[in-house]
């Protein structure tokens, strides 16, 4: 089967037309090989070879060989593609692989790139591990260094096998790889490392990309001392690939957890009397539970003495009103109207976009906004002398609605999902 494999491939490029000469850049220097980058048939490659104190020892070449053979067999569009392994004039025993026009990731990551994108990037390099596992084959050097990231697109391509393994090689099967990504039981020259240790290497690389708390389980899981307990990289890609419509649900239900929150709050707040409270007049046009009394006033309610001879009645309260007891409904309209105009903006966003990364971010700009909104709202409430168990009692229904009136974003976002999932599968 490898020589099979290796005599498909002699056809694939013509080493002799090559272009050597001017046209060849050397790209690293490793520690026991060279990169080149060269032309052949107005493409360019990279040729990856043995260092000269490297290219006679059979050890080595068998390395380079076993790396080419392992490259040949992976087809995935996150992976770079290996195409010959050639014996080229003045360079020797070289893989040819695609050339790719990017950077390391952590150079990218350098960059602050949005959550959007980094997102994308640590689903497209979990399934690329899917796949590689899948064929049988693990890298054990996962690290930034060994994945590019395009510069047109932000593709990401998964690079350098030279540790990678695969169950039908029996020879350089020892532990080995870069020790801040590496997993403990690479450590130990009798185990031999296997995907659960690129499960690992990933869960490091997503601490970088994705440090959020909300994907804190999933890293801890993977950085699970025993090998055993990790997932596989099929649950993890699975995972994060739940998690794109997991956090838009999350960002509509945040307005329903922040108003219960501030119901809490209120009933925490509310004093606690042995007296039976009065019921208060109900008024229809009005979201507060009391009328609003300005801080500088000395306006109270004063309950009445219960009759002896009727305990369950309760006391009719004498309420002294502020001047403008309609204040606070028509700063509550108002904040109802940016609402509005929130969800308004963020559903023409939606209807534009048929990306469920671009509709999750467009979600989170209207969770933020619907925060901003609602925290003004109070701040002119405090402005005007209203007590802080009047604004909670605003805030809350200032929440309530804007959870009432974003139930058109969720079926639109639902409907880019389903639209998404359709097309992957064609």
């Amino acid at each position: 089967m490898e020589e099979e494999i290796s005599n498909s491939s002699l056809n694939f490029v013509n080493p002799s037309e090559i272009e050597l000469g001017n046209s060849i850049v050397e790209l690293s220097r490793r520690q026991t090989c060279l990169l080149y980058s060269a032309r052949w048939n107005s493409r360019r490659y990279v040729l990856k070879t043995l260092r000269p104190e490297y290219a006679a020892n059979p050890v080595y070449i068998e390395a380079l060989r076993k790396e080419f053979e392992l490259g040949v067999r992976l087809d995935h569009p996150d992976i770079i593609r290996v195409v010959a392994f050639e014996e080229i004039a003045t360079l020797g025993k070289c893989i040819v692989m695609e050339w790719i026009d990017g950077e390391p990731l952590n150079k990218f990551l350098s960059t602050s790139p949005p959550h959007r994108e980094r997102r994308a990037i640590a689903l497209r390099l979990a399934e690329a591990l899917a796949y590689m596992h899948r064929t049988g084959i693990s890298h054990r050097d996962l690290k930034p260094d060994n994945i590019l990231i395009t510069h047109r697109g932000h593709n990401v391509k998964i690079i350098d096998f030279g540790l990678g393994d695969a169950d039908s090689f029996t020879s350089l099967k020892s532990s080995r790889g870069t020790q801040s990504y590496g997993a403990p039981e690479t450590l130990h020259a009798a185990s031999v490392a296997d995907s659960a240790a690129d499960v690992y290497s990933f869960g490091k690389i997503l601490q970088q990309l994705l440090p959020k708390i909300q994907y804190r389980r999933l890293i801890n899981r993977c950085l699970q001392v025993d090998p055993a307990k990790r997932p596989t990289m099929d649950d993890v890609a699975s995972s994060l690939a739940s998690k794109r419509l997991r956090n838009i649900s999350l960002a509509l239900l945040g307005a329903a957890i922040a108003a219960g929150i501030a119901g809490l709050i209120i009933s925490n707040r509310r004093p606690v009397s042995t007296t039976p409270l009065a019921e208060m007049p109900t008024r229809i046009d009005t979201i507060y539970l009391s009328q609003p009394i300005p801080a500088d006033s000395s306006a109270a309610i004063m309950p009445q003495p219960v009759a002896a001879n009727n305990p369950i009645a309760h006391p009719e309260p004498t309420v002294i009103k502020p001047v403008d007891d309609n204040r606070l409904d028509s700063v509550f309209k108002v904040y109802m109207t940016k609402s509005d105009a929130n969800v308004a903006d963020v559903k023409e966003k939606l209807r534009q976009t048929t990306n469920i990364d671009e509709a999750n971010d467009h979600m989170q700009k209207y969770s933020e906004n619907m925060i901003s909104i609602a925290d003004k709202m109070c701040s002119e409430l405090r402005t005007f002398g209203y007590s802080e168990y009047n604004i909670n009692s605003a805030r809350t229904a200032l929440f309530v609605y804007m959870g009432d009136i974003a139930n058109e974003l969720i079926e639109i976002v639902l409907n880019i999902s389903n639209n998404e999932l359709s097309a992957d599968k064609q």
